[in-house]
């Protein structure tokens, strides 16, 4: 199934269901007025989290939020994991696609922190013991050392050869210093 025919049945039925609701409620004036816009915020794979607290504050206002609870918890559950899907997808993007190009090394090298962080925020990472957990973080550590080196401007190749030589591979933050 494509995400494309997943969006639209999940839509379709979260909007069946929504009016399921708005339809069994008591006060008729949620379901007369059922077709008035009641957020700013159109709901995709990318903003659930804003689209979330802008309906729950219209729908609980209204006091029908106990009306929706269960229809609410499966489109947090599908959206939440379309948007963080997304959201790594582009960070990784971001992240292959760049280059120092014109920019000096600090600058170039803050933007790259900031797009691992982000990326770091993405993963909810489970770890058995405390080796685990700094195994990650130094391989971790190597792969944003190599990432930085090939998206260097070609001028600094030998800075690059002296760092790939030292045993063991400096961290991000030696390499950038």
């Amino acid at each position: 199934m494509t995400g494309a025919t997943r969006n639209s049945i999940a839509s379709k039925n979260s909007f069946e269901s929504i009016q399921y609701a708005a339809s069994t409620s008591n006060d008729d004036s949620f379901s007369h007025n059922f077709n008035l816009q009641l957020t700013v915020h159109k709901l995709n794979e990318r903003n659930y989290l804003k689209w979330a607290q802008s309906m729950k504050l219209v729908i609980d206002g209204r006091g029908k939020l106990r009306h929706l609870i269960e229809i609410w918890v499966a489109v947090r559950d599908y959206y939440l994991d379309l948007e963080k899907s997304s959201q790594i997808f582009d960070l990784k993007t971001q992240l292959q696609q760049s280059k120092q190009g014109k920019r000096d090394i600090t600058t170039y090298y803050n933007e790259m922190v900031t797009l691992w962080q982000e990326l770091d925020q993405c993963y909810d990472d489970v770890w058995e013991n405390s080796n685990d957990c700094a195994h990650h973080k130094k391989k971790e550590e190597n792969d944003w050392v190599y990432m930085f080196l090939t998206s260097l401007n070609q001028n600094l190749d030998e800075v690059r050869g002296r760092i790939l030589g030292r045993k063991p591979l400096p961290s991000i933050h030696e390499v950038f210093s």
